[in-house]
């Protein structure tokens, strides 16, 4: 797991693939919610960056005032798997964690 100081920029990247190749989700449409050691927010809804195909890319902002501890990264997206089945949600879960250094 990264560690980070408050006051730092957090960039967090994702992937994603099927049957081993990069493939965007659905619309090109990734949220992120970013969740604190307490389970509150800091970041609901927010909208991913398309670097590449699959791949996308949120800046995260800290400050001196938040928490110490572990951060939850959930990243939502859908993908079109055609047929009847349309579309599936796409979720996974990255986490840091925010230290304090001497």
């Amino acid at each position: 797991m990264d560690k980070y100081e408050r006051e730092s920029t957090i960039k967090a990247e994702i992937t994603f693939k099927v049957s081993g190749s990069n493939t965007d989700p659905y619309d090109n449409s990734v949220n992120v919610n970013v969740i604190r050691p307490n389970d509150t927010y800091m970041y609901s809804g927010a909208t991913a960056t398309r670097l590449d195909t699959g791949e996308y890319r949120y800046f995260i902002s800290s400050n001196t005032s938040d928490m110490l501890g572990i951060y939850t990264i959930v990243w939502k997206a859908e993908h079109d798997v055609g047929g009847t089945q349309g579309l599936m949600p796409l979720v996974q879960r990255d986490y840091f964690q925010l230290v304090m250094y001497d």
